[in-house]
């Protein structure tokens, strides 16, 4: 298809979506002016309706139940020589998803998807430059430069493939974003064509169903109204459709008025491979700078947007929202107190007189209204002079029809663990345990929905920043603090390129969850720690990791590193007898080792008996020097596993990718001090004090 002939057919898909959304649309402004205690009652005007909002305290109460806080994650990778990258993984996405703030984006699109069905979350990457180089041009400093980023989208600005399977969104062939942006950024991006024909938009020209559909929900009044559209004119905007065309492979933008797309362009999420050719003089491989596609995405089922679901439904994507399911209780209960509002109003308090009272105290009437606390007032019968007329009794089944609306409600959308309804201390054990039970099951089912949203999210920022193209030059993650320093990891692509799966404790997100992971870890800590086989080392690290306790070494007294000084007093001491390298194991405390590694050269015993080998073997100094220098390689080794200062792959394995800092040079942590050089540098000044004085002692 030509340009024309292009833009022509995501018209009429845009056309036919719309037609389709109409209906569904409707049913979400009506729940948000709920949300918003737009309320009516038939037959009260607006100011006597008592406006008890339900969706308020529901919305806040699920919410905080399924996503209070950021959630726990643990990395599992598949490939045997690169399992050590499963932490550090853990490290960059929880450092990804907080530099993203990922938390209000994700509540945002929780609190949508209870109203409109589906929430949605959008990934990209932000290249350097300025903070609004993105559409819509208006984010400011909540995207990071040179980084992904995450983003809410508005429910209303998401056009769906209607063809799509009501399970999953991979089965859409294609995904649209509307969007309003300032014309004066179109104009200056240079990634679209045409766009000297780009127009702003005029609401008294247009016809389009599609913008009246931009607006989330009917204005209050005129005024706000006409507001609204003098800012939208006065602001010079332009509604574009960004267009991601999954079984072509393509991202599009389409403006009103512009017969040829903005953009038309291979999708920039596309996984794509460095070209690389071979240097005929050194015969090494060299990158071109070009990239060739593998035919795969770097996000999840194909489209950088994520719909956050807790419902099933039947045919279409767009289910029920979980708060239609409560709209008719919603209502139900605020005409209920309405009506008793007005009853006890309309009813006030009325007095029957006998006439015979008055004739004696003309001014009788008066004397009861203006009559404060403590007045007497005199009347010739006490008992019959007057009679309060009662119409203002709520009726009984009034006030039960409130009761069981709530009841129904709490059904729906109950995520609490015990029942909180008016008649839970009645219950017997066997029914709050059913109700309680059911609550939880509802939680954690919604708790999933939004697992799967952060597993997504990770995934796919991790995804993103594989791609060389996408890599943020200036993302250093923490690995915690090592003998009281901090010790920073320079991430690369190729630490990210690993075949991982990601899990989450659901429950971790839920409020108070650090109070309950302190006191199961206690609970635990206790029976580990009598444990022989346990190492108690461990233990109260795990014990002070969980109490956020900053450096945790300085609790460690020097009695805990007493076995691991010992074994490695031994192998210097098998080193130096038998000339042969021990082995490292990687449980072992290679700080340690490496420490008394170093002390080697003062140990007398060490000296003397090397001392004693140069007379029958000149070359046993030398031999004892590289086993040194080899045996203190492999716990580096180690250690750079575990992201500590170190060197380069263990024997037989595949080489640990290479890292580099700010600069994208250094090939190492921002704490190595060294210590390679300096054990080499203390080994070559034992060899040469030994080759010295070959006859001392």
């Amino acid at each position: 298809m030509n340009a024309n002939e292009t833009v022509e057919y995501w018209r009429k898909e845009i056309a036919i979506c719309e037609k389709w959304m109409q209906p569904k649309r409707l049913v979400w402004r009506e729940l948000l002016k709920l949300y918003r205690l737009e309320m009516e009652v038939p037959g009260y005007a607006q100011e006597d309706v008592v406006r008890v909002s339900r969706f308020y305290p529901l919305v806040r109460q699920l919410v905080a139940a399924i996503a209070f806080q950021y959630p726990a994650m643990f990395f599992t990778v598949k490939d045997p020589d690169y399992q050590y990258t499963a932490e550090l993984l853990e490290q960059i996405a929880n450092s990804a998803l907080e530099v993203c703030n990922v938390r209000r984006e994700m509540q945002q699109a929780i609190f949508d998807a209870l109203h409109c069905s589906l929430g949605w979350l959008k990934f990209g990457y932000n290249p350097p430059g300025s903070n609004d180089i993105i559409a819509p041009y208006v984010m400011a400093d909540d995207m990071e430069n040179d980084f992904p980023y995450v983003r809410r989208v508005s429910p209303f600005n998401m056009l769906v493939d209607p063809l799509t399977a009501p399970h999953s969104l991979g089965t859409a062939r294609w995904l649209i974003e509307k969007m309003l942006v300032p014309l004066e950024f179109v104009k200056k991006d240079d990634r679209f064509a045409h766009r000297d024909q780009v127009k702003p938009i005029r609401v008294t020209d247009t016809e389009s169903v599609m913008f009246e559909n931009m607006q989330t929900s009917p204005f209050n009044s005129s005024e706000e109204q006409s507001a609204y559209d003098e800012a939208l004119e006065s602001g010079e905007m332009v509604q574009l459709y960004e267009v991601h065309d999954r079984i072509h492979r393509r991202r599009l933008v389409i403006a009103e008025g512009v017969d040829a797309p903005l953009e038309d362009v291979d999708h920039p999420l596309l996984e794509m491979e460095p070209s690389v050719i071979i240097d005929p003089e050194t015969q090494r491989p060299l990158l071109t700078g070009e990239f060739r596609p593998t035919g795969a995405y770097l996000v999840r089922h194909g489209f950088p947007y994520h719909a956050i679901k807790f419902d099933l439904s039947d045919e279409s994507i767009h289910g029920q929202p979980m708060l239609e399911y409560v709209r008719d209780e919603q209502q139900g209960i605020t005409e209920s107190v309405t009506r008793r509002a007005d009853l006890l109003k309309r009813f006030s308090r009325i007095l029957l007189g006998q006439r015979s009272e008055r004739e004696q105290n003309p001014d009788v009437e008066g004397e009861i209204k203006r009559a404060e606390d403590g007045s007497v007032l005199w009347v010739n019968d006490i008992d019959k002079a007057f009679r309060e007329l009662q119409f203002a009794a709520v009726p009984q089944d009034q006030l039960g029809l409130e009761a069981d609306l709530r009841q129904y409600e709490d059904q729906v959308l109950q995520v609490s663990q015990l029942a909180l309804s008016g008649g839970s201390s009645r219950m017997t054990a066997m029914q709050a345990s059913l109700i309680a039970s059911f609550g939880q099951l509802n939680r954690e089912w919604l708790q999933e929905a939004v697992a799967e949203a952060y597993r997504v999210t990770s995934y796919n920022l991790l995804r993103i920043m594989s791609d060389e193209r996408y890599l943020p030059n200036s993302f250093l993650v923490s690995m915690g603090k090592r003998n009281g320093l901090e010790a920073y990891q320079a991430m690369t692509s190729d630490m990210l390129k690993v075949r991982f799966k990601i899990r989450i404790e659901a429950n971790s997100m839920r409020p108070l969850f650090e109070q309950l992971e302190k006191e199961d870890t206690l609970a635990l800590v206790q029976h580990l720690i009598q444990i022989p086989e346990i190492k108690r080392r461990e233990v109260i690290q795990m014990l002070l990791r969980t109490f956020r306790v900053p450096n945790p070494d300085r609790f460690l007294g020097p009695e805990l590193d007493m076995e691991a000084t010992r074994a490695a007093q031994l192998e210097n001491q098998f080193i130096a007898s038998r000339m042969m390298d021990p082995g490292v194991l990687p449980t072992q405390d290679h700080d340690v080792h490496l420490a008394e590694h170093m002390k080697a050269q003062q140990d007398p015993q060490i000296l003397q008996f090397i001392q004693g080998l140069v007379q029958t073997n000149p070359q046993a100094p030398q031999m004892i020097v590289q086993l040194f220098q080899q045996h203190v390689a492999q716990h580096q080794q180690f250690q750079q596993q575990i992201g500590k200062p170190g060197g380069g792959a263990p024997g037989g394995g595949k080489a640990i990718p290479s890292m580099r800092d700010a600069a994208g040079s250094r090939s190492q942590l921002e704490t190595a001090s060294g210590l390679q050089s300096q054990v080499r540098s203390n080994s070559q000044r034992m060899g040469q004090s030994v080759s010295i004085n070959p006859n001392q002692g």
